[in-house]
């Protein structure tokens, strides 16, 4: 399987992945691709029922040999780790470390993915891939404007994905 990262096992890139509530089938799709030394730390956004208990990550780690948790707040992302938001949990990130709010405490219709998908591309000095369901002009035009590098539309090929992810990982 292709290596990313073949010296250390240090954290170069943070892949944020977003879905939709039906997204299982795609994570696991792409996790079950990835090598185990990639040094990214991925974290998985889904819009997900507030009241309702998930197993996502349980059902993740059957799908890749990495380490697979439930975000928790103040959690620092490391290498070739896996981190699923948890239910009713409005998610960003900053300085690589995940940031946890109760969706009920917010106010307005809740964009859990493209909140996430802003700091993430804030947090990572613009070193950041969308990828999305949707390759209408005005989705592509908000990434690119927030930070992203670039703009990827299912179906992702995973080796143009992996790729892009990798080329991405080696620019200063």
């Amino acid at each position: 399987m292709t290596t990313l990262n073949d010296t250390d096992n240090s954290l170069s890139l943070i892949v944020g992945v977003g879905a939709s509530a039906g997204g299982l089938d795609a994570f696991s799709e792409l996790l079950s691709h990835l090598p185990t030394d990639t040094g990214m730390g991925f974290v998985l956004v889904q819009h997900l029922s507030p009241g309702q208990e998930s197993l996502l990550s349980e059902l993740l780690a059957r799908t890749t040999r990495m380490p697979v948790a439930t975000a928790e707040n103040g959690m620092t992302v490391e290498a070739n780790h896996v981190y699923v938001i948890p239910p009713n949990a409005q998610m960003t990130i900053a300085e690589g470390q995940l940031q946890l709010a109760a969706c009920d405490q917010l106010q307005g219709r809740i964009k859990t993915i493209d909140v996430f998908f802003e700091s993430l591309a804030a947090d990572q000095k613009n070193k950041a891939i969308a990828l999305s369901g949707y390759a209408d002009p005005r989705s592509i035009g908000a990434s690119l404007e927030a930070g992203f590098q670039e703009y990827l539309s299912k179906p992702v090929d995973i080796n143009e994905l992996i790729s892009s992810v990798s080329a991405l990982s080696r620019r200063q």
